[in-house]
């Protein structure tokens, strides 16, 4: 039984050993271009672990990517050998394979080798090209194209003109190929510039172009000719408009057609016709209308020439007051034009103008009432002469007697208008022709004058003169003592003594042209009067005698009062006066027929009694009073005493303040200044109620910020509101409050108390010593640089509101136990090691106020890393490599692995210096997002570092 076990694996180890022999390696044959990469797949089945080489090149791969990459410029053999294992047993294995070069053919371009200037040229090459590259002549630049079509647009003779190489890679092989292109020149044809002519005139057209044979022109009204160069006859606007010539560049198979245009305007014109009007022969001094019209046409504007330089440009023009040296030949044109010439037609008209004489005639203007006028003319050339005028006034004679008519006596109004005088003159049989002048005559009206006499007047009332005399424009008063002239038909004599009695005259004027004048006269008699004056206003207290005195000389003399009083003698006595006899006391007397009067006014005085009294008052201590008292009745003029005067501003005046420190009773006494015997007197008390005092005793007066302490003001008992007052918002309403100044300053405390019995007895009270709040140095702490490595010296600053007069710093020593000291203000510090390290910064100022500040500074090893975020592992050797690249680690330590998003492994390596090239298990991986994942090690064995995040591959 066991030797035919042992036998059993005999043979079956043979078998094993010739199906592992049979397992060969395979490679297949390539053909490929010159210099194309070919990326050669290796298969052996079942074998693992493979390890394998190429010859000649030795090229060298391993599983599970079994993959190389060839290039070659000629038909090479090569030789692969490969081991591996198969069921934990070692396998190898030898062939060979070829890499054919063939190269490729040349590429063929179909394209139009001729062209016009300016067109498109197209080459069409072999299709399959990844891109097509063109090299042109010299100055030329063209893209690249991604079609086999090939468009270049707008192509001209310099510098398109010439050869062409197109490169394209095509089956993975580079390959050429070769065309030519020609441009016609750009000539263009030269036309002569637009033409504009008037209607029947000529016009040429003219063209030119090098290496042109053939010319064609086309136009309006189906104008065509083969003729380089034409003239034109406009006979007609439908010749007009625009005129294309048409020809050709010819360039081998092709013809490049060219067209110029130009134009012909023709100025429409029409024969224009002129009149006159009235007529053609006119009087001198009229007016001419000229007009002048055409019928086919619509002219641009009219031009008028005549006698005398004249010239207008208006169509109709108007001459006016006509004279002979303005007759002949009037010639108007009318004007057709466009923007660059005119074209013209003229008519004549002749006028004939009767030579005239305006008369020159005169009269007597200005005629008073009953006077006489003449009147007198001349107006030379004339055969007749006529007068007319009002009242049915008529005068006609003929040549050679005088056309001045006999004078005109005694002139009455109805006789004044205006008196015309016509001359006329001949002109023969087709016109006579008058002339006028008219003269006015004026003729005054000279009426009455009527007065009405002054009567009787009273010395010194003014006296009042009146006359009217109808169409009178002014009068003058003369009279007696020097009076006048008064220009006036209402004159006034002012205040009048006894001399200004007498005889006064009156003269009116009438004006109109000439003054003419009338009188008339007026009596007056000034009578004397008395003068006298009352003393205006008495007064008196009542209970004491009154006189009132009239003037003497008097006839008669008459009292009346406003309180129903009266009497006639010259003198009024009242021995005892009373309030009810208090009025106004008028007094009139007479002397002759002139009355004087004149009043008095008496007051009688009443007793005085009070309108207003201070009352009885209750107060709190340190408060103003206000007290006020009235008065009426009397003289109205009041003297006001207080007493006593302590604690008041004053001791008189209707109204006093003041501010009382306890009880006290006031009396107020007021007397009537015109009558000292009436007197009247009050009294009052004030009742002064004292606040709460505050007893405030603080622990300090100056400190640091917060200066906390206790506010105890003692008033609990005695105050129902105290409020303490800090300054602006910092108030608190407590009697007692533990409270701190937070804020540097010195503070003024203010203490108001309101006492709970005693209505609005309040007390303000301020802390006799201000507190005095000193500022902390407000410090902070920085360093530089802000992010340390272990090769950096660390500078330590510090900011601070208010500048210490002490540092001190605890830095942290990593070599020894706890802080080392230093007392600069910027001190340094190096850490060889990466860490957290403590520093504390203890600051004072004079006033001894303490800031404490504590930081960690972290200290970081010295690397820097880069890791891209995408890579294109397209084999152009750009970007085809994903790796980290920095400085500062060790190359030992270093992992990256990278995974796709499901999180299978893809790639991993513990070499730095290699990357992933995108291949996974022989084969380029899909485009998208890969997870990777690095750990670094410092360079001085610290400050691990890991790094995950994605990279986007692209092919």
């Amino acid at each position: 039984m066991k030797r035919t076990m042992r036998q059993l694996f005999i043979v079956l180890a043979l078998l094993l050993s010739w199906t592992i022999d049979q397992a060969q390696v395979t490679v297949p044959n390539y053909t490929a271009c010159p210099n194309q990469t070919v990326n050669v797949t290796v298969t052996w089945n079942n074998v693992s672990n493979v390890q394998f080489t190429i010859n000649p090149g030795n090229i060298t791969g391993a599983s599970p990517n079994l993959f190389a990459t060839l290039s070659a410029t000629a038909t090479t053999q090569y030789t692969l050998t490969a081991v591996g294992s198969s069921l934990n047993l070692p396998v190898g294995s030898t062939t060979n394979f070829l890499l054919v070069i063939q190269p490729p053919p040349l590429m063929s371009v179909a394209n139009q080798v001729d062209y016009c200037h300016g067109s498109n040229a197209t080459f069409i090459c072999d299709p399959g090209g990844l891109s097509y590259s063109i090299a042109g002549p010299p100055g030329t630049s063209i893209p690249n194209s991604q079609s086999n079509v090939i468009t270049i647009p707008n192509v001209t003779q310099v510098p398109y003109n010439g050869s062409y190489t197109i490169t394209s890679l095509i089956g993975g092989c580079l390959t050429t190929g070769v065309t030519t292109m020609s441009v016609a020149p750009n000539y263009q044809i030269t036309v002569n510039t637009p033409s504009n002519i008037c209607l029947g005139g000529q016009a040429n057209l003219t063209a030119v172009m090098p290496t042109a044979t053939t010319y064609i022109w086309t136009g309006p009204n189906s104008y065509n000719s083969n003729s380089q160069n034409n003239l034109i006859i406009g006979n007609s606007t439908q010749q007009q408009g625009v005129y294309t010539v048409y020809s050709e560049i010819i360039t081998g198979t092709v013809v490049c057609p060219r067209t110029a245009t130009t134009g012909i305007n023709i100025v429409q014109t029409s024969p224009v016709v002129a009149s006159a009007a009235p007529s053609k022969t006119l009087c001198e001094g009229a007016n001419l209308n000229l007009s002048a019209g055409v019928s086919n046409a619509q002219p641009q504007g009219y031009s008028w020439t005549g006698p005398q330089g004249y010239s207008s440009s208006l169509q109709n023009p108007i001459l006016t007051s006509l004279v002979p040296n303005m007759a002949g030949n009037y010639v108007v044109t009318a004007l057709f034009f466009n923007a660059s010439i005119t074209c013209t037609t003229s008519a004549v008209v002749t006028v004939s103008i009767v030579g005239t004489s305006q008369p020159i005639v005169a009269a007597t203007p200005n005629v008073c009432q009953g006077g006489g006028a003449t009147l007198t003319a001349s107006a030379p050339g004339a055969s007749t002469y006529t007068w007319t005028g009002p009242n049915n006034y008529f005068y006609t004679t003929s040549f050679p007697n005088s056309p001045n008519p006999p004078a005109i006596q005694g002139m009455q109004t109805n006789q004044a208008g205006t008196y015309y005088f016509y001359a006329k003159f001949n002109g023969g049989t087709s016109i006579s022709c008058v002339t006028s002048k008219s003269v006015q005559i004026n003729v005054v009206p000279v009426n009455s004058v009527s007065v009405i006499p002054p009567g009787q007047v009273c010395q010194p009332n003014n006296a009042y003169l009146q006359a009217n005399a109808i169409g009178a424009s002014s009068y003058v008063w003369y009279g007696p003592n020097n009076y006048g002239p008064i220009p006036t038909a209402n004159a006034v004599v002012y205040y009048p003594t006894l001399a200004a009695s007498g005889i006064y005259t009156v003269t009116a004027f009438f004006v109109n042209g000439i003054t003419c004048t009338n009188t008339a006269v007026v009596s007056l008699t000034v009578n004397p009067l008395l003068n006298f004056t009352l003393e205006p206003r008495q007064q008196a207290c009542y209970n004491t005698p009154i006189t009132l005195t009239g003037p003497a000389g008097a006839n008669s003399y008459t009292w009346t009062s406003s309180t129903g009083f009266t009497s006639n003698n010259q003198n009024i006595f009242i021995p005892s006066v009373q309030p009810n006899q208090s009025g106004t006391y008028m007094l009139s007397v007479s002397l002759g027929p002139c009355v004087t009067s004149g009043s008095t006014e008496i007051e009688v005085l009443t007793p005085i009694q009070f309108t207003l009294t201070p009352p009885d008052r209750t107060i709190c201590r340190g408060t103003d009073i206000f007290l006020e008292g009235g008065a009426t009745g009397g003289s109205q003029n009041y003297a006001y005493a207080w007493n006593p005067a302590v604690y008041l501003a004053s001791s008189t005046g209707s109204i006093q303040t003041g501010t009382p420190l306890g009880t006290t009773v006031y009396n107020l006494v007021v007397h009537d200044v015109a009558c000292p015997n009436y007197t009247i007197a009050h009294s009052f008390t004030v009742n002064v109620e004292q606040p709460p005092i505050p007893d405030l005793q603080l622990e300090k007066t100056e400190g640091c910020a917060p200066l906390c302490q206790l506010y105890n003001s003692k008033t609990q008992s005695t105050s129902m509101l105290t409020t303490y007052d800090f300054g602006g918002l910092a108030q608190f309403q407590k009697d007692s409050m533990y409270y701190c100044l937070t804020v540097p300053g010195t503070y003024v405390v203010k203490i108001h108390t309101v006492a709970k019995e005693g209505k609005n007895c309040v007390g303000d009270y301020e802390y006799p010593f201000p507190i005095v709040v000193y500022p902390n140095p407000g410090s902070e702490m920085t360093w530089e640089p802000e992010s340390p490595t272990v090769t950096d010296l660390i500078t330590l600053n510090t900011n601070n509101q208010v500048e210490p007069n002490s540092y001190t710093w605890l830095l942290s020593n990593p070599k020894a136990t706890g802080f080392d000291t230093s007392n600069y203000k910027h001190p340094q510090v190096a850490y060889e090691d990466a860490g957290s390290y403590p520093v504390v910064l203890i600051t004072k100022t004079d006033q001894g106020c303490v800031d404490t500040v504590y930081k960690i500074i972290e200290v970081r090893d010295n690397y820097n890393v880069f890791i891209p975020n995408s890579f294109t592992p397209n084999g152009d050797g750009l970007n085809d490599i994903f790796r980290m690249v920095g400085s500062g680690f060790k190359p030992d330590g270093y992992v990256m692995e990278i995974t796709d998003r499901w999180g299978g492994l893809v790639y991993s390596s513990n070499d730095i210096t290699k990357g992933w090239d995108g291949y996974v298990d022989g084969k380029l991986a899909k485009d998208g997002i890969y997870i990777y994942m690095i750990k670094l090690v410092g360079s001085n064995g610290e400050g691990r570092k890991e790094y995950t995040g994605h990279v986007t591959l692209y092919k």
